[in-house]
């Protein structure tokens, strides 16, 4: 019984965390892409896409070329670039989120919000 509780317990936080949306990501920061067909990628042996000249859009990100990325061995990396990839298609906009811009590391979301 008490493994069963526990098991409840971990559920219900899981699901607490994913109710809490963007917010469980409140220290990230968001660079919105107006136009998201001006942004320059390349997609790498490494299973990463790289994205090249987001300064271009913010001057306060760091420049070209492998500061930010998606990894797309992983199906949320899949859902992050076909977003991506669908919004430069259609020059919508797209938003991007990390944890520290200044920080040479992966997107942990990116959506249009």
């Amino acid at each position: 019984m008490q493994h069963i509780s526990r098991i409840a317990a971990a559920a219900a936080f899981s699901l607490g965390m994913l109710a809490m949306g963007p917010t469980a990501h409140a220290a990230a920061e968001s660079l919105v892409v107006p136009d998201a067909s001006v942004l320059q990628y390349g997609v790498s042996y490494d299973a990463k896409v790289y994205f090249r000249n987001l300064n271009q859009v913010d001057a306060s990100w760091l420049g070209c070329c492998y500061n930010y990325w998606i990894d797309v061995s992983t199906d949320t990396g899949r859902a992050q670039f076909s977003a991506f990839l669908t919004a430069k298609a259609s020059h919508s906009r797209i938003v991007f989120f990390i944890a520290d811009k200044a920080v040479i590391s992966p997107f942990i979301m990116v959506g249009d919000f």
